[in-house]
């Protein structure tokens, strides 16, 4: 069985910290449906699952491609009051009959999709984290965790003035059915995107999913602040200039970093592994010193 997701995270359109309770506001899309909400180790608040019918063919590296019947999961997490994510996943499991089956009985195994006909899966890991888009009729979880994310943003709830500016970053996932591939990979595509993949663990999808959020808001908030750095100039800009620039650093983000916690027992072992590899917890640390050195420097010069 194979699982692929894609998340998009950026930063919630407020001018400060939405309210615990006006989180859960936020995310309610479902009536009657529950929005869960956890305090520790940083508020987190996960919107009900929207399950979305498709039938669509599989994006892959060659020509063909399978057609596939199913449901996807689609939901939006918000943490700390300030960052927003959209996230869509979805397990391509083996139908033995590949025959189409009646709506009733997708719906009965939500979040999976059966391929009608042939599905050569070990390309499919690589087809999904190279797709270009959407294109006539493939699988675009793209769009539909980009639609989670907005649904979020639009809320008139939201002032729509974000404290500063910010890009939004993509992860897309991938979960092979075998172990050909070793341990988890992670690939900068570019500045913003990247792609993932993991090895079979024993977890479920949802334990998947959430390991992917975690890690995708981490990269988010490293990217975000690399890229205030970059813009405030230091060493060459004017002090208040650079101060100005990098202070939403502390205010709005530093507390968030806090990586691994609550996820999957079976999966934390990958964060390391990822961490080891590219550094992102060092990367972190030496940049946030880096900004509160420049915000004593200029408490100091300050100074009368």
């Amino acid at each position: 069985m194979v699982m692929i997701g894609e998340i998009h995270t950026g930063l919630l359109r407020n001018s400060a910290a939405v309210s615990p309770s006006a989180t859960e506001t936020l995310l309610a899309f479902i009536v009657g449906e529950r929005v869960r909400s956890f305090s520790r180790p940083v508020h987190r608040v996960m919107s009900p699952h929207v399950l979305t019918g498709v039938d669509c063919h599989l994006p892959t590296t060659t020509a063909s491609s399978a057609r596939v019947v199913g449901t996807v999961v689609s939901r939006a997490v918000v943490t700390g009051g300030h960052v927003v994510q959209g996230s869509a996943y979805v397990r391509v499991a083996v139908d033995p009959t590949e025959q189409r089956k009646p709506w009733s009985h997708y719906l009965a195994h939500p979040g999976a999709v059966h391929p009608l006909g042939k599905l050569d899966r070990a390309q499919l890991p690589t087809g999904h984290l190279t797709s270009r888009g959407s294109a006539g009729r493939t699988l675009d979880l793209g769009a539909l965790s980009i639609h989670a994310l907005d649904t979020v943003q639009g809320h008139d709830g939201l002032d729509q003035s974000p404290p500063f500016k910010s890009q939004r970053t993509r992860l897309r996932w991938a979960v092979p059915d075998d172990t050909a591939d070793g341990g988890p990979a992670l690939r900068f595509d570019d500045h913003v995107a990247r792609a993932l993949t993991l090895p079979p663990s024993g977890a479920g999808i949802a334990a998947y999913a959430g390991f992917c959020e975690d890690l995708a808001l981490h990269d988010w908030l490293l990217t975000t602040v690399l890229s205030m750095i970059g813009k405030a100039k230091i060493g060459s800009g004017d002090r208040k200039g650079v101060i100005d620039q990098l202070s939403p650093a502390i205010d709005y983000l530093a507390h968030l970093w806090m990586p691994a916690f609550g996820i999957d027992p079976r999966l934390v072992g990958f964060w390391n592994a990822l961490d080891q590899g590219a550094g992102l917890g060092v990367q972190w640390k030496t940049t946030v010193d880096r900004i509160r050195d420049q915000l004593v420097l200029a408490a100091v010069t300050a100074t009368p």
